[in-house]
């Protein structure tokens, strides 16, 4: 899943670009340019309903500025804010296709400080409750 809601940002916010400034599961860490990583945190498993899960994701969003890193994220939260319900992740290669029932932020984008390499770092987390179809 973690693919395909990399794929659904890539495809709606136009300045992000898998693989150049939008990342899933990892920060390159070798590039020098404000990206935004989005990260696998676990979910819960329904043993009723093997197809459904609740998915919890992790959104990192790295800039050499305060204001970018804040706005890069905001800009991915308000698209699932916005688009909360009802969403059909799209297909990445030959893995499943999601439908995300309802998405739920857990929380507002926050501020982490600056890394090691001096970047602003900011973060949101959301949970997809998604059934495979």
């Amino acid at each position: 899943m973690l693919k395909s809601i990399s794929q659904y940002v890539g495809n709606n916010l136009t300045d992000w670009t898998l693989g150049t400034n939008l990342f899933y599961g990892y920060d390159p860490g070798t590039i020098n340019v404000d990206r935004i990583i989005i990260k696998d945190s676990g979910g819960t498993p329904d043993f009723y309903s093997p197809d459904y899960l609740e998915k919890r994701i992790q959104f990192l969003s790295k800039a050499e500025d305060y204001d970018t890193s804040r706005t890069n994220l905001q800009t991915l939260f308000d698209l699932f804010v916005t688009n909360r319900t009802g969403i059909t992740l799209p297909v990445v290669g030959t893995g499943d296709t999601w439908y995300a029932n309802v998405i739920e932020a857990i929380n507002a984008p926050y501020d982490l400080g600056i890394d090691d390499k001096m970047l602003f770092n900011f973060s949101c987390n959301f949970v997809f409750k998604a059934q495979k179809i």
